[in-house]
């Protein structure tokens, strides 16, 4: 069985990369909610360890989460 190594992960984005990834899906937040949100989280909560997401594609995101949790 594995030991976890980082057992929370924050996601991090600018605003810029955020809505870039948003037009590529349904958006259910008008352009003031949507900054708000992400001005809320822009700070990052107690995080084992952060990852900067913003050049990553779904699968390097994947990746490197995966990798996080599994001691070396």
């Amino acid at each position: 069985m594995s030991c976890l190594a980082a057992s929370w992960v924050h996601l991090q984005v600018s605003l810029a990369g955020a809505q870039e990834r948003a037009a590529t899906r349904p958006v259910y937040l008008n352009d003031h909610e949507f900054v708000v949100l992400h001005d809320m989280i822009a700070t990052p909560p107690v995080a084992d360890l952060v990852i900067d997401t913003e050049r990553m594609s779904l699968e390097e995101q994947l990746r490197e989460i995966r990798n996080s949790w599994h001691s070396t």
